[in-house]
């Protein structure tokens, strides 16, 4: 009877619905955390997610006379009402912790993030109690039961980017929580579950009009639903709020205050000019600010920017066609006009950051993009650079970080992809024969970790570009703020320190005797000192970098890497051995202070996992053994934790990989996840009609074809995105799509295949496996970010390989006839 029923469409659709809304609401909690926590806290949110969807199996697993078959339809729709409510009650009691920055430091602030987490994971458990039971009581539709939980989830992926666009987060929360409402009211519809079904429609029509009402309210204190706590401190009123995908914008300030002297970073101890400004500040995601500029049309306001370490390459390039590779609020491009410069294109990758410019504040920051000279575009930097048939005479890069991915732990690859020795290939080829690049960064005295790893990248991309003598290419300027904040941040108040600002500047060609000559001029004129130039150099340790020479000393002493970054291994910002995350003294040195808190939170998160996953094995294992079925049960063990783990590796290296290629957050996320996702649900659909008893002999041939499209990948994969990484982006779509389609559609297969085989002679375990299969994905999510760290994508898509081997060799162990009793 069981059989019969699932068939009905409207339970394909219930499972699509909870599947989708589980995936919508761990994003939707990715950037709630980014911005109510730190950026590494953000990325947790993976976790908590596979965490409580592996508790949720488990449930069912160890329970069987509460989730008896009996009662399947009724748990399905019940679990799927509670997931829709748990999204509510959990957001809300999240809202109402506030989030303690000393953690490690004190066991209440420890505590309370656990509550908040064991709190979020409520919700998960919920749907993965609900997708345990589809999944494992009907083996025989298991095949297209697991692709509508694929392609939910696919779909969920890809539908979470508009309503992130068209609402804010918290609205989006209102929205996600009514999709399993609704697919409680299929699973309930004609069984006679008319009260899940009464409350499922009321639920399902409050929280839609809520997300109506919170939508239209305007932005401010009124909101009835908003973020209160931010950083541990309840947020003040904004003056405008934008929400996309990737980011939360908020503008602060109030644009009648009184003109006041310019501050900025770099500026010139030396300046004493007249200069007034209005400035209004624009917050991303609580760590970055950039700052809208009112000089009221007056250029005598602006005259300050001719005395900004960060603008000596318009000093040394004037009347040049000048690319911005980070728009912010506008500085930059502002610069550009000042010195007079004949065009300037500025590339912002955050659509509402170029909003707030051109659109709600333009008149504020004096439209700068109506001068005929200047054009803005919405793209990412890197990518936008190498579609270009053209060169430029300066190309400028400045403070593109805002201490964001710092504080990920380098786990935020927008910002490195930025800055690897191949993306500075593609930077320095886009010039002309007169053509500079310019980057700028914060220079921590006791030890510049970042400009250290700058230079190198300077050193390493010429070399490889085949200049003789990189050393003749290149020269730091180096402005002393004198500024009295603490170095690095201060996790209790969230204020930013630092030393200095650097910047460094990369000549298409050797640097003339002019050029050298007008650097120390204007150096002298602002009190600036030349770090390096082909003249010389201040200290040994830039010489040698800039010559090619290691620094062994330095490593040999501090834990750091100098190492230029690659795309393979694109972490500038991870600086970090691992032997100095528990050295005090790398609390001292800037942005390491940052980048240590958050490896740290990986280590224990992937400590705590790792721990998950061996009581997940270990304590069902022993029942096992009670029953002496565990030597039967190893098989599948190691099957279906090895295809959970391989493929949440390979997923992440794909995503980590792609995200450079294709060259935007929202690319990498949709394309990646949608693609894999939906194919694997064609896969598994595909094995709908495979009888058991041909189970094992499909499965090897389909394992085999599987391997080779992995190492096709491995091997011929990064050419073919060299090759076409300067194409537009529906090409470049295209080609990822080509490469992760494949690959899904056979690792769709995998989990459909095994429960097949598994559910003719050990059904009551079904339940287990998935967990199992669960508990790896736990475990894959954050190995997959440490491997990568410690050593490169590659690595961590090589595991992944290994993982499938691993899984052939146990599918191979599997009996091949029905066991007798």
């Amino acid at each position: 009877m069981l059989e019969s029923l699932i068939t009905r469409r409207r339970d394909l659709v219930g499972i699509f619905m909870v599947t989708a809304a589980t995936l919508m609401f761990q994003i939707v909690l990715t950037r709630i955390f980014s911005v109510s926590m730190w950026y590494h806290f953000a990325f947790v949110a993976i976790s908590v997610s596979m965490f409580g969807f592996t508790i949720g199996a488990l449930l069912v697993f160890f329970y069987p006379k509460i989730f008896t078959k009996e009662k399947t339809h009724y748990h399905m729709a019940l679990s799927s009402l509670a997931f829709g409510i748990l999204v509510i009650f959990s957001f809300l009691t999240q809202q109402s912790i506030p989030f303690m920055t000393d953690v490690g430091d004190s066991v209440i602030a420890l505590y309370s993030i656990l509550l908040m987490y064991m709190v979020l994971a409520l919700p998960f458990i919920a749907s993965g109690i609900c997708v345990c039971l589809i999944l494992t009581r009907f083996p025989k539709q298991v095949g297209k039961l697991y692709a509508a939980d694929l392609i939910g989830s696919g779909m969920g992926c890809l539908l979470i980017i508009p309503a992130m666009r068209f609402t804010d987060a918290p609205t989006a929360v209102l929205l996600v929580a009514a999709i399993p409402c609704i697919g409680a009211i299929f699973f309930s519809w004609a069984r006679g579950f008319s009260g899940i079904r009464n409350v499922a429609v009321i639920f399902t029509v409050l929280l839609l009009l809520g997300g109506i009402v919170n939508t239209l309210t305007p932005d401010g204190s009124a909101k009835p639903l908003r973020l209160r706590w931010v950083m541990g401190i309840i947020e003040t009123e904004s003056r405008k709020e934008y929400w996309n995908d990737f980011s939360r914008v908020v503008v602060r300030g109030n644009p009648d205050n009184p003109e006041r002297k310019p501050s900025a970073h770099g500026l010139s101890n030396m300046y004493k000019g007249d200069a007034k400004v209005q400035q209004m500040m624009i917050v991303i995601d609580v760590i970055g600010a950039t700052y809208l500029t009112n000089i009221n049309n007056d250029p005598k306001n602006a005259e300050h920017l001719k005395h900004l370490v960060t603008n000596s390459v318009h000093v040394l390039r004037p009347d040049s066609d000048v690319l911005i590779i980070g728009v912010g609020g506008g500085r930059d491009v502002l610069s550009a006009l000042i010195f007079d410069q004949k065009s300037i294109i500025g590339v912002e990758i955050n659509n509402n950051v170029i909003k707030a410019l051109t659109e709600d504040f333009a008149d504020f920051a004096g439209n700068l993009h109506e001068d005929p000279r200047v054009t803005i575009v919405v793209d990412e930097g890197r990518s936008y650079v190498t579609r270009q048939d053209r060169n430029f005479d300066i190309i400028q890069l400045s403070f593109i970080d805002t201490f964001a991915a710092g504080s990920a732990g380098a786990f935020v690859l927008t910002e490195n992809a930025l800055y690897t020795v191949e993306s500075f290939e593609e930077y320095i080829s886009h010039l002309t024969d007169r053509g500079m690049f310019s980057v700028s960064h914060f220079y921590f005295r006791e030890l510049p970790i970042q400009v250290y790893r700058l230079t190198n990248l300077a050193y390493q991309s010429l070399k490889n570009l085949g200049v003789e003598d990189p050393h003749k290419h290149m020269a730091i300027l180096r402005h002393a703020d004198g500024w009295e904040f603490k170095t690095g941040i201060d996790f209790k108040t969230g204020k930013l320190g630092f030393d200095d600002v650097a910047t460094l500047l990369i000549s298409r060609t050797p640097m003339t005797e002019e050029d050298i000559d007008n650097l120390e001029a204007y150096a002298l004129a602002n009190d600036f000192e030349v770090v390096l130039s082909p003249r010389g150099a201040k200290n040994d340790e830039f010489y040698k970098l800039a010559t090619g020479q290691p620094l062994v000393e330095l490593e040999a002493s501090l834990p750091v890497i100098l190492a230029a970054p690659t795309d393979d291994a694109p972490f500038f910002f991870h600086s970090l051995k691992l032997r100095g995350l528990f050295n005090a003294e790398m609390n001292k040195h800037g942005l390491l202070s940052v980048n240590i808190r958050a490896i740290k939170i990986l280590g224990y998160l992937l400590g705590a996992v790792i721990l998950f996953a061996a009581v997940c094995v270990v304590v069902p294992m022993s029942r096992a053994i009670k029953q002496n079925a565990s030597r039967e049960l190893l098989p599948f063990l190691g099957y279906f934790f090895s295809i959970g783990l391989g493929f949440m590796l390979l997923e992440m290296s794909i995503m980590q990989r792609l995200m450079i290629f294709l060259g935007y957050p929202t690319y990498a996320l949709a394309v990646v996840l949608f693609t894999l996702l939906i194919s694997s649900g064609i896969g598994s659909a595909t094995t709908q009609h495979i009888p058991v008893e041909s189970a094992k002999s499909a499965g090897l041939k389909r394992f085999a074809i599987l391997i080779v499209l992995f190492l096709i990948v491995q091997f011929f994969g990064p050419d073919l995105l060299h090759y076409f990484r300067g194409s537009v982006t529906p090409i470049r779509i295209a080609i990822a799509v080509g490469m992760i389609a494949p690959m899904g559609l056979f690792m769709g297969m995998a989990f459909p295949l095994g429960l097949t085989i598994v559910s003719r002679d050990h059904e009551s375990w079904s339940p287990w496996f998935w967990g199992i299969n669960g508990a790896s994905s736990v475990l894959g999510s954050v190995l997959a970010i440490a491997i990568s760290l410690n050593a490169s994508i590659s690595a961590s898509y090589w595991t992944a390989v290994v993982c499938y081997l691993v899984a052939i060799a146990c599918f191979a162990a599997f009996p091949t006839k029905a066991k007798t009793n």
